[in-house]
């Protein structure tokens, strides 16, 4: 949140979102307009492959109601931190909700002339050991990058006459030549390691080489590097006979796989954790990009498949003692094409990037995307009388947000993949997320790298002083989207990213290389804040084997605000606020639902106003009333509350009908996800009549600030009321404190100190208390409960 909004008073904030969630009263023409019938399999089903939709929302097309133990096991991170910042920074992530971390460890780490051993393993211990003390699962990438990708040993090279580019020769000295391996020693070219390699050296020291050279070389001395293993060769030969070149590589990958994995075993204390095969760069894999002409013409086979279906065997061999390792086919990560019919059995993963590289401007960019179709929201496609695609109409808008491959905006949308109940055909192969390849099961999605570029959004006008908020929305967007979309993992780039992508403020990393002997918490930085708010929702979630399923059959919206204005068509109409309106429900445990609920705005840069409400900026969608009509609950019991992350407050809500099943939710949503939650348990929790109860708590307390100065408390109540608020331990029924709210007014909010009782004071002093429930009640029957993490001082371990 920006700084200038951090001096406000939280009251003020909620008392402001009380009043908007009134209907305005100052347009007549503002009326309710509702869309039936959301959530329908046509919003992916009228875009097959090779088409896209600007109206279309294939996200839209099934609402899956999941474990809440769902989003809380997805949510990860890049864990590219310095060593020594690995224990405080694991500790900030745990603290905060994350529950995975991505960490490379490449094959160009592993010892030159013993490829079995880790380079400075020491290092690599001290990530490990973070993430298995604050219970943080590690995704360890095995990768190959271009820049190293083996275990190599620099060398350098005489040159006894110069080279020009495009030489197929170099004439080295005597001395030289006797460090050359022939097919593994090379020179770089543009940051690609050994890129044209010497395959042999003459009597008379003239050394051929793979490939013309890039660019010249002078004589004397040149920096070269000799590889450990050559470049991946095609797995079968023209004969059909298994290439031994390719073998011989395969042989040292699955040697550093296993190495690297049983290290990890061995410091993690099991072998529960993930691995990814590759990422983005496949340079390395294909031996075209190091030789012309190849070694061996007419060599064929899928060099990616057979080094993951190898990966996969050897980590399932029990010999190996790694059996529990799940492995992600990191070779999928920039391309639509692999499908659960095409991975080899026991891939458990397919990784995924949707990066949204820059802000799309359409019309523009992306517009007529080659090949692509586009259709209209009756999914019909215009062609021109030639045959060449053309829409009849382009809306006007800009496309920078997380959800961006959950749509239709290009053909290649991840719900193609991610759909539980609708099967796509592309290119000829079926996806969806119940295909599998023979004799496996199907293999989940990995979004193992995504964010939203901070420099793109600072060079499109947003200004410096709103990233912070920035990132914070992005990051809750995008785990509670792509986890309840179906994704088993969402590791957001990164903990410490630079200028792009800086999850954690430098601030931190700052604060411990001056003090590496304090935790600076608090300057984990507003993403950290709001996820650990968002995430203590979620306390107390049990897994689920079926959960109950939520339906959403409409959504009324207060006005006709929009993403952007259509032509007036049936076809081509504006694409409203409820037409994003974003409803992705958990179940926490048997009579409780949390949803988050936000409006899917196309672009996080926009700006909307020069005085906004308090706690919000100018780049915050102002705040807009809806009404959601949700089936699959006990409506006679249900009671509702929304809480707001970003802000840690509560914001208004309401149940205005119910009967039966279904409950109407009239309730105020932003560009920020808000936490809709629904419990249908107890009648004594239902609300009776108009009455609204709002409850706002720390995230996280310490607890000698507890004991010292009481709990500080935001209560509000719709109308006036009395409200009794307690305090007792998580799971427990002993009250240890007592104070009343007298809210006095409609819509007021006041401050309340909660101060413990004697047994209470020593109750939380006991260094085992972690967790404190508050209850508000009221009169007319409204309970609300939260729950703030206690944190206790302890001595800092030594390094």
């Amino acid at each position: 949140m920006p700084t200038r909004y951090r001096s406000l008073f939280v009251a003020v904030c909620l008392i402001a979102g009380f009043a908007l969630f009134m209907p305005a009263s100052g347009s007549a023409s503002t009326t309710w307009n509702v869309l039936s019938n959301p959530i329908s399999a046509s919003q992916l089903t009228d875009m097959p492959w090779g088409e896209n939709s600007y109206w279309l929302q294939p996200w839209r097309s099934s609402l899956v109601t999941r474990p809440a133990t769902a989003l809380q096991t997805a949510i990860g991170i890049n864990f590219d931190v310095p060593p020594q910042d690995a224990m405080d920074t694991a500790r900030l992530l745990a603290a905060s909700g994350v529950r995975r971390a991505r960490l490379e460890i490449s094959w160009n780490d592993m010892e030159y002339g013993d490829p079995t051993q880790l380079e400075n393993s020491s290092q690599w211990a001290e990530y490990i050991t973070a993430l298995r003390h604050y219970g943080i699962r590690p995704l360890i990438l095995v990768n190959g990058d271009p820049e190293g990708p083996t275990p190599d040993e620099p060398v350098t090279l005489d040159l006894t006459a110069p080279a020009a580019a495009g030489a197929r020769t170099v004439s080295l000295s005597s001395a030289s030549a006797a460090h050359v391996v022939p097919g593994l020693t090379g020179f770089s070219y543009d940051g690609d390691v050994a890129r044209v390699l010497i395959t042999s050296v003459s009597v008379l020291d003239i050394a051929t080489l793979s490939q013309p050279l890039y660019t010249s070389l002078p004589a004397g001395p040149v920096a070269a590097t000799t590889l450990e293993y050559e470049p991946f060769a095609p797995p079968d030969l023209i004969t059909g006979a298994a290439n031994p070149r390719f073998q011989q590589t395969l042989a040292g990958w699955l040697s550093y796989v296993k190495s690297v994995c049983q290290f990890v075993a061995g410091v993690y204390g099991s072998d529960n954790f993930d691995v990814e095969v590759w990422n983005e760069d496949q340079t390395f894999l294909n031996e075209g990009n190091y030789f012309n002409p190849v070694p061996d013409p007419g060599s064929n086979g899928s060099t990616t498949y057979a080094v993951l279906q190898s990966t996969v065997q050897m980590l399932h061999d029990p010999a190996n003692g790694l059996t529990g390792v799940q492995v992600g086919d990191g070779f999928s990560n920039q391309v639509p094409w692999t499908s659960g019919t095409t991975v080899p059995p026991g891939t458990a993963a397919i990784d995924r990037h949707p990066y949204v590289q820059t802000v799309n401007v359409y019309p523009g960019s992306g517009s007529a995307e080659a090949g692509v179709q586009p259709v209209n929201l009756l999914g019909l496609p215009v062609k021109a009388a030639d045959g060449v695609v053309q829409p009849t109409f382009t809306p006007t808008f800009r496309a920078f947000f997380p959800e961006y491959y959950l749509t239709g905006i290009q053909t290649e949308t991840l719900m193609r993949d991610l759909s539980s109940t609708i099967v796509s055909n592309v290119d000829g192969v079926i996806h969806g997320a119940t295909t599998h390849p023979s004799g496996g099961a199907a293999p989940a999605m990995w979004i193992t790298e995504d964010e939203l570029d901070q420099n793109v959004a600072l060079a499109n006008g947003l200004p410096a002083s709103d990233l912070q908020e920035f990132q914070a929305k992005a990051a809750l967007r995008f785990y509670l989207s792509y986890a309840s979309e179906g994704a088993q993992a969402i590791d957001l780039f990164a903990a410490d990213g630079g200028s792009c992508c800086q999850i954690i403020p430098t601030a931190f990393f700052s604060a411990l290389a001056s003090n590496p002997s304090s935790y600076p918490g608090n300057l984990g930085g507003l993403t950290m804040q709001a996820l650990g708010r968002m995430t203590s929702q979620l306390s107390g979630a049990r897994p689920i084997a079926q959960p109950r399923h939520l339906s959403l059959t409409s959504i009324a919206q207060y006005g006709e605000n929009s993403q952007f204005t259509g032509n007036g068509t049936a076809g081509y109409p504006d694409l409203y606020d409820r037409d994003v309106l974003a409803f992705f429900p958990f179940q926490v445990n048997a009579n409780t639902f949390l949803a988050g609920v936000y409006v899917m705005t196309r672009d996080l840069t926009h700006w909307y106003t020069s005085t906004p409400l308090p706690g919000q900026s100018d780049y915050d969608l102002p705040p807009e009333s809806f009404q959601l009509t949700i089936g699959g609950v006990n409506a006679a019991n249900a009671a509702v509350s929304l809480y707001d992350p970003m802000t840690g407050l509560q914001q208004p809500a309401a149940i205005i009908s119910r009967a039966g099943t279904q409950i109407v939710v009239q309730l105020s949503a932003t560009d920020s996800p808000r936490m809709l939650e629904i419990y249908d348990g107890s009648p004594a929790a239902a609300p009776k009549g108009p009455s609204g109860l709002t409850l706002s708590v720390p995230a996280k307390l310490p607890a000698a600030t507890a004991l010292k100065h009481g709990v500080k408390l935001l209560v509000g109540c719709v109308p006036a009321c009395t409200a009794k608020i307690t305090a007792l331990p998580r799971h427990g029924s002993r009250v240890y404190g007592r104070a009343t709210g007298h809210p006095t007014t409609a819509r007021s909010v006041v401050k309340v100190t909660l101060k413990l009782s004697r047994k209470g004071r020593k109750w939380l002093g006991s260094r085992k208390v972690t967790r404190l429930r508050i209850t508000a009640r009221n009169k007319a029957g409204t309970k609300v409960s939260k729950v703030i993490k206690i944190t206790h001082g302890r001595a800092r371990k030594a390094r």
